[in-house]
């Protein structure tokens, strides 16, 4: 069964989200804008990852990603180990993105690209799913309102819109009509993840 959430799984989280803010924020995206690495069409994950200050990206990264396992160690539930194992996919796979670039193999990176971001959606089903099935087996299933409903089946609907924005984004086509489109949908995907961990630090 998986435990309540407490001031400390909320503490948890925030400061995970945080992390993961300030990794992306100041340590990867910061200095590919300083290098003039990135602009308003090509303001990608990917790009900043390959020209952001990678010891710095993956000390934070590592960091954030061992908060979120400790946080979902500390819920528990049935479904533990597979989370654990989605969370350890997810962090080896962006750190080998900090080499595996477009330029480098522009091939693999996509494919990378794509068992990151599906490995995520996963992952936000799964906090959905253990978290809705956490209030039925304790019996509170009176507590489940209709907005705590909403966001436990709205966030994994929103990721998977995600998957699918990428995926059209990505289409020559669309790329070159709009080609900002794909980075915000990638950026869009990490606003959804920091969802998810809000949902599994505070319900």
């Amino acid at each position: 069964m998986i435990k309540p959430a407490s001031n400390k799984t909320k503490i948890i989280s925030v400061v995970c989200i945080a992390l993961f803010a300030l990794t992306f924020g100041l340590a990867s995206y910061l200095p590919s804008i300083l290098k003039g690495e990135e602009d308003k069409t090509d303001f990608t994950i990917s790009r900043s990852l390959e020209y952001g200050s990678k010891v710095a990206i993956i000390c934070g990264l590592f960091v954030a990603f061992c908060l979120l396992a400790y946080l979902s160690y500390y819920r528990g539930h049935s479904l533990l180990y597979f989370r654990l194992f989605l969370i350890l996919v997810v962090f080896a796979l962006t750190i080998t993105l900090i080499w595996i670039t477009p330029d480098f193999n522009m091939k693999d990176h996509y494919i990378l690209a794509a068992i990151i971001f599906s490995t995520v959606v996963i992952h936000i089903i799964t906090i959905s799913y253990v978290i809705y099935k956490g209030f039925l087996i304790s019996h509170k299933k009176n507590k489940l309102t209709n907005k705590l409903l909403l966001l436990l089946i709205g966030i994994p609907i929103l990721s998977i819109i995600g998957i699918i924005g990428l995926l059209v984004s990505n289409i020559p086509s669309i790329n070159n009509s709009v080609p900002e489109l794909f980075p915000s949908f990638e950026n869009y995907m990490l606003v959804i993840q920091s969802a998810s961990i809000l949902l599994l630090g505070f319900v």
